[in-house]
């Protein structure tokens, strides 16, 4: 994320920096600071910077996004860990044009924005990642709850992709055989339930197993129900490459833990005896 040290030490996401002052001027936030606290100053500035129509909303997303041009997205909307001063938040991303990736690793890494998807969809923009040859950490560790779908064709790894997160739905994710490496893809993703997989699974131990709760939902006595179409998990075993000719002696092998796996078997035994016929193990 581009940030502007100032003065005091501390930084500032660049394009939140001007406000108007008592005689309704435009001067740096900064110097607001000398007479104003400082969350009033940031507050301020932000302020200022964002609105639609003042210029300055303009000025800062043409900027930052290159007129709708940029592609090299790595670290564009990432969190500051550890900072006291934060990173991107829903406050502060309002896109103006829609992503169009050559490069998205770690594009949302640490980030407190909680609303991806639903943003996207209201302002009707795109987050295109089909050329990234690479999807790394991504999301990881962010508070993201909605991801938009995601065309992963061209990827050979999503190394940590999701890791960590807070995501809860991803509308879609596209997998292709150029993919060599699904490393911690969905490490710790405690809070997903629902991913709809598509295009084709072959690689080895994609792991699902923290997403417990996936194809369920949250009912207000506080317990689990279950969606008998089980459209996440079909999806995932619809996916899966033939591997019955292999004879190479690999192994192949989802991962989709103990609660999982007793869906699969109650709701999905059609998937579930295709995915063996086709060479895979499922645990």
């Amino acid at each position: 994320m581009a940030i502007l040290r100032v003065k005091d030490g501390s930084t500032w996401p660049i394009g939140i920096l001007k406000a108007k002052d008592e005689n309704d001027n435009w001067v740096i936030a900064e110097d607001l600071r000398l007479e104003m606290k400082t969350e009033d100053a940031y507050n301020a500035g932000f302020e200022a910077g964002k609105a639609e129509g003042g210029g300055h909303y303009d000025t800062f997303w043409d900027n930052y996004q290159n007129g709708g041009t940029r592609t090299d997205y790595a670290n564009a909307f990432r969190g500051l860990s550890g900072s006291s001063v934060g990173g991107w938040c829903d406050a502060i991303f309002d896109p103006k044009y829609g992503f169009n990736c050559g490069i998205a690793n770690t594009m949302f890494l640490d980030s407190d924005i909680t609303q991806l998807a639903s943003k996207l969809k209201k302002k009707d923009l795109e987050l295109n990642v089909s050329r990234c040859s690479q999807l790394l950490q991504v999301f990881m560790n962010s508070s993201i709850k909605d991801v938009p779908y995601l065309d992963c064709s061209s990827a050979s790894s999503i190394y940590y992709i999701f890791s960590g997160s807070k995501v809860e739905t991803i509308e879609g994710i596209k997998l292709t055989n150029k993919l060599t490496n699904v490393q911690n893809a969905f490490n710790n993703c405690t809070n997903l339930t629902r991913v709809i997989f598509e295009g084709e699974i072959a690689i080895n131990n994609l792991s699902l197993q923290w997403s417990t709760h996936l194809d369920e939902e949250l009912q207000e006595n506080g317990n689990w129900e279950t969606d008998p179409e089980c459209p996440s998990l079909k999806s995932l075993l619809n996916c899966l490459a033939d591997k019955s000719q292999d004879t190479s002696g690999t192994v192949w092998k989802v991962i989709v833990g103990d609660r999982n796996f007793e869906k699969i078997e109650t709701y999905l035994s059609k998937e579930l005896n295709n995915a063996y016929e086709k060479g895979w193990t499922i645990e």
